[in-house]
């Protein structure tokens, strides 16, 4: 189906404008029936893929387990000839992705304070046996009016670690953003949380040092299955305090048993680190 503005869906939501366009569906604003702004994502006829209609309905199923101030929450969902449409609250802000390309690096202890949000964000997905498995500051979105709070979208190539769910990926395909890749996401094994928290390193490394480790390196090493080498810690003047950049270094861990077990342990590190920051 193809979805014009003016069109109203799900008999209350009227779409407005297409906000983003992107590989797991398209973004609209929209106005519900009682006045409220909210954003709806569906698959349009113009991205159309059956793949996505599953991906879709997934992303659905997987948020309607979550509610989190740092996962973007979902209002209400349905079918539209067929098609699955997310109805979400409408975060007034920028990507972090944007900020970043804009400012470079970020000071210190608001990278530590975004990076634990993130954590508390991924900690709640995981809860509910949810990894996100593409979190990247392109699908962090920084509510300019919530006191600049961090919240978690898209969760397109999410997937459940609940027994007996399916999976959409074929084999021998990677799934997620390669320079955020953790190394064993890069094969055909499951993934668990510590791939998502090593993600999280990868986005804290760039907010403190304006850059990724080894910047697109790592992608072309994981595309040619080339084994990936341990980041160096992030350059920073002054010199970082070493408890953050063991904390940073520890979630940057190749092997996932390395890394800190759950989002709240990295957080915990994160938060010791702070302390010396002030």
């Amino acid at each position: 189906m193809r979805f014009v503005a003016g069109q109203t869906i799900l008999d209350r939501y009227v779409l407005e404008r297409v906000m983003a366009v992107g590989g797991m569906g398209t973004v609209w604003t929209a106005i519900d029936a009682d006045g409220t702004p909210v954003a709806v994502k569906l698959v349009d006829d113009a991205t159309h893929d059956p793949s996505l209609v599953i991906r879709l309905a997934r992303e659905a199923a997987l948020l309607a387990r979550v509610r989190h101030p740092h996962v973007v929450a979902m209002l209400d969902h349905g079918v539209v000839d067929g098609q699955p449409v997310l109805v979400l609250e409408l975060v007034a802000g920028r990507t972090l992705e944007v900020v970043l390309h804009e400012r470079g690096a970020v000071a210190r202890s608001l990278a530590v304070t975004w990076t634990e949000q993130i954590l508390a964000g991924l900690g709640a997905l995981h809860a509910a046996q949810v990894v996100h498995r593409d979190v990247k500051p392109g699908n962090v979105v920084v509510a300019v009016e919530e006191d600049f709070v961090l919240k978690l979208i898209d969760l397109g190539v999410a997937r459940s670690l609940r027994a007996g769910t399916g999976r959409i990926t074929r084999d021998g395909r990677t799934v997620g953003s390669l320079d955020y890749m953790a190394p064993e996401q890069m094969t055909d094994a499951e993934v668990d949380a510590r791939a998502d928290i090593y993600a999280a390193g990868i986005v804290l490394y760039e907010m403190v040092a304006g850059h990724r480790p080894s910047s697109g390196l790592r992608g072309a090493m994981i595309r040619m299955r080339i084994p990936v080498t341990p980041p160096e810690a992030p350059p920073h003047l002054p010199p970082l305090p070493p408890a953050l950049v063991d904390a940073i270094m520890a979630m940057l861990a190749l092997r996932p048993d390395d890394r800190p077990a759950t989002a709240a342990a990295a957080a915990a590190a994160l938060s010791e680190a702070a302390a010396l920051l002030e």
